[in-house]
Formats: structure tokens, C-alpha cells, sequence
């Protein structure tokens, strides 16, 4: 036999004569007749018979995922730093300071509907523990909500802005309270900018903030984060009940003052708890490639999920090669463990399929369409500034 002769190793090839003639349609039933010659040969080349079909969804092919080279990360990195949409989608003070300015503004348009009829119509006490469970009920819903607008994981948003409004305003109301309690104790003129009347209004406010930002921390049922809340609800209100009365003098009083007020009150709110937030983050995921380029997701819980279902901490929505519970991190003192759920070839670490592995500070994480390079404190913060 000569080498034209030899039947390629790859070919295999079945003569339809070869076929019992039994399981050959008959042409009286109206099958074409089979035609003679080479074409006689079904040819099904080996290369088909290699791969077994694969639902669609999960987990996916390791092929399935873009080839991420060992070292990229922080170049994407850079890159999503760059990217002006993508460093304000991931500016968490950012985010807390627009929100808390809107909830704020909000507060006061609410506000207004009753405020000058109830003056004199109920006591002052009553009128302060109103006032402030809306503002801090407000401000506490437009900052919870911020997270699952931004992920448009839009039931996440619902139930995280219903549990601000619950929490802010009872704080609010409480933090209320106890402001009109020192505001009387210290007694300020009200019919002139004192010293006095700011201390009093800083305080007060200051205990108001604490309110609302007790309701970021409460939300996730977090050690940390509730401090966070205490924390920069409390510099956040001190420092828009600094602004308060010279917003007041400049606006001429009246309602609008008292909006822009609550709006420079919600937002200094906002951006103090993001602040605090930022600067005592420990280990956190930057989204660097994908829909939701420039998130910034901080690891504070012991086990962490990521998936295409809603209620994961981590929401990869819409990606068919993304599993509802497809990755998981968890915590281990000052160590993170990433586990793939979806078998090995489902989740890339620096261009490698794995399962498991212990994250180091500048790993970049690939799962489905998305990208994740994962920080920590225990490197030098100069590395990724400059």
C-alpha cells in the first residue's frame, strides 16, 4: 500500500454498505436513493469524538475563559485606575457622599411638609426626634442603597434600603433625643451665631450621624463595619452640624437653608463613613476587567460568595460561565482562601486553572468574563500608587 494509499490515523471511515441494509430507509417510503461511488464513505474525523457536549452555564471549559498571563494584574489594574468611569464607580467615598447628599436632600423636601406647621403645635422634643428620624431614615436608605443599584442587583437594593430607613430612623429618632437633651443643657441663643449655638448644633448632630451610620454597620451584622458607622456617622454629623448655622446665615434661613443643610449633613455623612471605610479596609477584590470595571468589593466576612445569583456577596449577573454560587473566600485569621465550587478549570489564578489557593496580595483572579486583582495590607501601599 503507498502513503496516497494509507487511510489517515485522524479519518475513520464507515462504507454505508458496511450498515445493515435493514436500517437503511427504504425509497419506497420516499428517501432519496443512496448515491454510489466515494461518496459512498460517512467520514467522521476522531477530533469530533474527543469532546463530550457541555451544558450550557456551569461550570464552564477552562477554554471558556480569556487567557490571563502571570504578572497582568497589575497592569489591568493600572489601566481600570486610568479609566475616569471606572475610578469613580470604584471610589467607595465617593459613592457614600452622592448618596448620602441625595438622601439628604430628600429629608429636608420631606421635612418641609410639616415642619413650620408643627413648630408651637406639638413639643420641641417631639418635633427633633421627627425631624431626625427622617433625616437619619433617609440618608440611611439612599446609603444602603448604593451597593445594589451599583451591581444592579436590584432586590438587594430594595431590602438594603428598607433596612437603612428602619435603623437610620430609629437612630435618628433616639440620637434625636438625646441632641435636644444636650442642646437644652447647654442653652445656646438661638436668635444669634454663637459659639455656643454651633457647639450645640455639633453635637447634636454628631449623635444624629452616629444614628445613621449605626445602620451601615447593622446592615451586615459586622463588628467593623458598625464601628466604621459609629465612627464616621458621628465626624460625618459633627462636621455638617458645623456648616449648619453659616449655611443658615448665608441662605437667609427658611426652608431652603434647612434643606441644604440636611443635603451638606447627609453628604459629609456619607463620605466620612466611606472614608473610614477605605482607610481601615484589610484585604479587598478590585474588579479590573469586566461589567463591573473599578468595583471595589472589601472581604470583611468569614466566608465570602461569588456567583451569578443575586444574593451573593459578590454578584456576577448575567454571565452564563458563571455559576449561582461559583467561588467562595474564606477567612482564616489574617489569611484568604479562594475555592472554586465549579471544579478547577471554572476559576483562573494568575492564568492557572485551581481549586483551591491561599491569595497573596497582587493575585488576579479570573472568573467568567471578570477579572479580580485581590490587595492586602501586607504589602506596601506605594506599590499600587504609582
Amino acid at each position: 500500500m503507498t502513503d496516497k494509499d494509507k487511510p489517515d490515523d485522524d479519518v475513520l471511515n464507515i462504507e454505508l454498505e458496511d450498515l445493515d441494509e435493514d436500517a437503511e430507509p427504504p425509497a419506497s417510503r420516499g428517501y432519496p436513493a443512496t448515491p454510489g461511488g466515494d461518496d459512498d464513505a460517512l467520514v467522521i474525523e476522531v477530533e469530533d469524538l474527543d469532546e463530550e457536549p457541555q451544558p450550557a452555564g456551569y461550570p464552564a471549559a477552562a477554554g471558556d475563559y480569556p487567557a490571563v498571563q502571570p504578572g497582568s494584574g497589575y497592569d489591568m489594574y493600572a489601566k481600570a485606575k486610568k479609566n475616569p468611569v471606572a475610578a469613580i464607580f470604584g471610589n467607595l467615598m465617593l459613592q457614600m457622599f452622592i448618596a448620602g447628599l441625595i438622601g439628604g436632600a430628600l429629608a429636608g423636601l420631606l421635612n418641609e411638609l410639616w415642619y413650620e406647621r408643627a413648630e408651637g403645635a406639638i413639643g420641641t422634643y417631639t418635633v427633633v426626634m421627627i425631624f431626625t428620624a427622617v433625616a437619619g431614615g433617609l440618608i440611611g436608605a439612599a446609603l444602603g442603597a448604593t451597593d445594589g443599584l451599583l451591581t444592579g442587583v436590584y432586590a438587594k437594593m430594595g431590602k438594603e434600603a428598607g433596612l437603612g430607613l428602619l435603623v437610620g430612623a430609629a437612630g435618628g429618632a433616639l440620637a434625636g433625643l438625646v441632641a435636644q437633651f444636650a442642646f437644652a443643657l447647654i442653652g445656646p441663643d438661638l436668635s444669634q451665631l454663637t459659639l455656643k449655638l454651633i457647639l450645640a448644633r455639633t453635637i447634636g448632630w454628631a449623635l444624629a450621624g452616629m444614628g445613621i451610620g449605626l445602620a451601615q454597620g447593622v446592615r451586615y451584622f459586622n463588628f467593623n463595619r458598625i464601628l466604621n458607622g459609629l465612627v464616621g456617622g458621628a465626624v460625618g454629623g459633627f462636621v455638617g452640624g458645623l456648616l449648619f448655622d453659616p449655611i443658615t446665615v448665608v441662605t437667609g434661613g427658611g426652608a431652603a437653608s434647612r434643606i441644604l443643610g440636611l443635603a451638606v449633613i447627609g453628604a459629609v455623612t456619607g463620605a466620612a463613613i466611606g472614608l473610614l471605610e477605605e482607610v481601615r479596609k484589610e484585604a479587598w477584590f478590585t474588579i479590573v476587567e469586566g461589567p463591573l470595571t473599578g468595583k471595589e468589593f472589601i472581604l470583611y466576612k468569614q466566608t465570602t460568595s461569588i456567583g451569578s445569583a443575586g444574593y451573593c456577596d459578590i454578584p456576577l449577573l448575567k454571565d452564563p460561565h458563571v455559576a449561582p454560587q461559583h467561588a467562595q473566600i474564606q477567612q482564616s485569621g489574617n489569611a484568604f482562601m479562594l475555592i472554586s465550587l465549579a471544579g478547577a478549570e471554572a476559576v483562573l489564578v494568575n492564568g492557572q486553572p485551581t481549586a483551591r489557593h491561599s491569595l497573596n496580595s497582587g493575585d488576579l483572579v479570573h472568573i467568567g468574563a471578570t477579572a479580580f486583582f485581590y490587595q492586602d495590607r501586607a504589602v506596601e501601599a506605594n506599590q499600587y500608587t504609582q
